[in-house]
């Protein structure tokens, strides 16, 4: 009997380890069905969030690409106002310039005149000039 007796809690372990094997696979089937679900519920929120991350970009970017026309409007305007500031300083300077050599060409004539005069080669030595010439 007692092979009988062996067989039947051998029989009866295996049932009992039938039943705790089915609920260990039912609970873990339902685990994981719960952290698909979980994490179907996650890429849904993120994907949400990813797409309202989008349109946000998109929309700082347009408002960052007006600005900028804006800025580089602004900046080109100044450029040219700065430009045709130049431009006038420059006219300035050479007007300035040539007055200032004509001034320094009159007083160097006079200078020459008056220095002819004191050494007496004046207008007594412009004829004699011209005599030499011919």
């Amino acid at each position: 009997m007692s092979v009988a007796a062996s067989m039947k809690s051998l029989v009866h372990g295996i049932k009992v380890s039938k039943v705790d094997r089915l609920s260990f696979v039912k609970d873990m089937s339902k685990d994981v069905k719960d952290l698909l679900s979980q994490f179907d519920k996650e890429l849904a929120e993120v994907a949400q969030e990813l797409a309202k991350m989008a349109k946000d970009l998109k929309q700082s970017l347009a408002n960052g690409e007006k600005a900028r026309k804006e800025d580089f409007a602004s900046l080109m305007k100044d450029i040219a106002t700065r430009l045709e500031a130049i431009i006038k300083c420059q006219k300035d300077v050479r007007k300035d310039a040539r007055d200032l050599l004509k001034e320094y060409a009159a007083e160097n004539k006079g200078a020459k005149e008056s220095w002819l005069s004191l050494s007496g080669q004046g207008k007594k030595s412009a004829p004699a000039k011209k005599e030499a010439a011919e």
